[in-house]
């Protein structure tokens, strides 16, 4: 009797041990190939798109993120500034089969407590449209965004673009 415990013990504590060291396969999100930092300037446009000044603020390039919610569905995803430019963050609407993005009246989630809203129109991440200072191909980043609580002069919105983060010094 103690010899089939042990031998049911060895076998149980054995397929415990294979079951749990098999490789769990690690999926991507259903975002993620519209997720990412990106390295962007801000531009002030006119109505009509023309261009009134780049880099409005003389901020120069800074970080910004797309990235899934927390449902993680191919139809929305988190637009963020991370503070490097009005403060803004929001769950815009996403159309994954052309990488386009906008959204209207979204409730900024950066500003809480405040009723702040802005509109997203124009975005669309462009697979390969660009190059890093370095020469290697980047995808690139576009959209327009106008925020309630603005009310610029001599322009209408903001054209945000850039590249997408590399994270390598030579392409700052």
């Amino acid at each position: 009797m103690k010899l089939t415990n042990r031998v049911l013990i060895f076998f149980l504590t054995a397929t415990i041990s294979f079951t749990s060291c098999k490789k769990d396969e690690v999926e991507g999100t259903a975002t993620q190939e519209t997720a990412g930092e990106w390295y962007v300037t801000a531009d002030a446009v006119k109505a009509d798109g023309s261009l009134v000044e780049k880099d409005v603020y003389g901020l120069g390039h800074f970080k910004i993120g797309t990235y899934n919610t927390v449902e993680n569905t191919s139809d929305k995803m988190w637009l963020d500034d991370y503070d490097n430019f009005w403060t803004f963050k929001g769950k815009v609407d996403l159309n994954l089969s052309d990488k386009s993005f906008s959204g209207k009246t979204i409730k900024n989630a950066a500003a809480e407590g405040d009723e702040i809203t802005f509109d997203i129109t124009n975005g669309k991440v462009l697979k390969g449209a660009a190059k890093y200072p370095n020469g290697t191909v980047a995808d690139s980043i576009v959209f327009e965004v106008k925020f309630s609580d603005d009310s610029p002069t001599g322009f209408d919105h903001y054209r945000i673009s850039g590249v997408r983060y590399s994270g390598l010094v030579e392409n700052d």
